[in-house]
């Protein structure tokens, strides 16, 4: 049932448009505690169920407008808010999430709390209880869930907010579910973050601060309509990203401004997804070309012919390298859950291994990782790296080997993995050997 609410003017087409595509008759959508509490997961068998999460990270003040153009079109959603007003937005005294609650939207709360207890030496569970008591009365009724909040700033301590909660009862910090092991929310038996889910798909594509779904306008869209009924779709996105948020911006809540991306770096983001997007096959096999660090896609393209001697000392490598291992393993295994592209307890394979981040976050919860890489000085770097990583080394094999020739049994694999690397191959050779490599079901 549809409440007629005025749709704002900076609200995104991209976005406008998966709202329209949700309040057609063939979806259901939920918050997530209507979900899995009330509903007790399970499905409408008749419906594409679609549980609707909404991460506020930036543009506090934006949830208003957002949350009247879900109820417009009948969708139900969670909106998870951030309680730090010193690094973030001021939600105390705001009425924002008054407003989202009586808009018929669930009001969650988003925990930075462990990045606290790390940089300003909060007792963060403690803030987090408070915060939890706080944001209810804010509320006007009690929250019920909670979700963390990822960023690079804890990634390069190759930490995680999940760290401080995904061990404790809901109960203990007065909540009815949080995103913690063994909970209503989390897969059953998962050992990393995965919502209990058919089927995940996220506006964050790979890119920290990206513009999401804007980018590449069909890819909600695409899972969406793929949906049958009875699966059930995650659906998370960011406030601001459905919004030319630079519009009319709002200081009334503390919350710092971040300028529109220039059009050179929108070009560059919107190629790269595009390309992704073109080189995925219907059976998911992955070959995965994106140019997730338009760095190292530089650097690539210059192994393909001798550079002339320089006067200066080239580091670009070692600086890649130190930036990619600085996000921790974390931040790329968190890329690879996104893209749902994780095979735990099976065999992954990457052509062109290169520096090994991939091969890390793979054998985070595989069975078996192998690499095959072309050059031995980057697979020695790589070897070395690997073993500062006791726990995943056991699992990762690396060789010699391309694209065009992959030295493994046909239909061994379960999921396939080539990044920064088929544009520079054979690529008909080179998509052949894929496709004979992963032929066991997966990914």
């Amino acid at each position: 049932m549809t409440t007629t609410h005025a749709i704002d003017p900076r609200l995104n087409a991209t976005y406008h448009n998966v709202f329209k595509e949700l309040a057609k008759d063939r979806y259901r959508t939920y918050s997530v505690a209507e979900f899995y509490c009330d509903g007790n997961k399970i499905p409408d068998p008749n419906k594409v169920n679609v549980i609707v999460r909404i991460d506020v990270d930036f543009g506090f003040h934006l949830s208003v407008p957002l949350a009247k153009a879900l109820a417009h079109y009948g969708i139900n959603s969670t909106h998870y808010f951030l309680t730090h007003p010193e690094r973030y937005y001021n939600p105390w005294g705001s009425g924002i999430p008054a407003q989202i609650h009586q808009l018929g939207q669930e009001v969650g709360l988003h925990s930075d709390h462990y990045y606290g207890q790390l940089v300003d030496g909060d007792d963060g569970l403690s803030r987090l209880k408070a915060d939890v008591t706080r944001l209810s009365a804010e509320t006007g009724a009690p929250i019920r869930g909670m979700v963390y909040h990822g960023h690079t700033k804890i990634d390069a301590m190759k930490k995680t907010n999940w760290e401080l909660t995904r061990n404790l009862d809901s109960a203990e910090l007065g909540l009815e579910y949080h995103d913690n092991l063994n909970g209503v929310y989390i897969k059953p038996g998962a050992t990393f973050w995965q919502p209990d889910c058919d089927i995940r798909v996220s506006d964050w594509l790979g890119f920290s601060n990206s513009w999401g779904w804007n980018y590449m306008p069909s890819y909600p869209l695409r899972f969406l309509r793929q949906a049958q009924p009875g699966q059930i779709v995650h659906l998370a996105f960011h406030t601001h990203n459905a919004f030319e948020y630079w519009r009319n911006w709002s200081y009334e809540y503390g919350e710092p401004f971040k300028a529109k991306e220039s059009a050179l770096t929108f070009w560059r983001k919107a190629v790269a997804i595009r390309r992704r997007q073109q080189l995925r096959p219907k059976e998911r096999m992955i070959a995965l070309t994106s140019n997730l660090l338009g760095l190292l896609g530089a650097q690539l393209l210059g192994r393909l012919w001798k550079r002339p001697k320089q006067s200066e000392p080239d580091t670009s490598w070692e600086t890649a390298r130190q930036r990619i291992f600085d996000r921790g393993i974390n931040y790329w295994h968190g890329i690879l859950a996104d893209f749902d592209v994780l095979a735990p307890g099976g065999r992954v394979l990457e052509v062109g291994s290169g520096n090994g981040q991939w091969l890390l976050a793979f054998a985070q919860d595989a069975e078996a990782v192998f690499g095959i890489e072309p050059g031995q000085a980057i697979r020695e770097y790589s070897q070395q790296k690997i073993l500062e990583f006791p726990e995943q080394m056991s699992r990762i094999t690396i060789s010699p080997g391309a694209a065009e020739n992959i030295r493994y049994p046909s239909e061994s694999m379960d999921c396939v993995l080539c990044m920064e690397v088929f544009m520079f191959t054979k690529q008909e050779q080179a998509l052949r050997e894929l496709e004979q490599a992963k032929g066991r079901q997966g990914p």
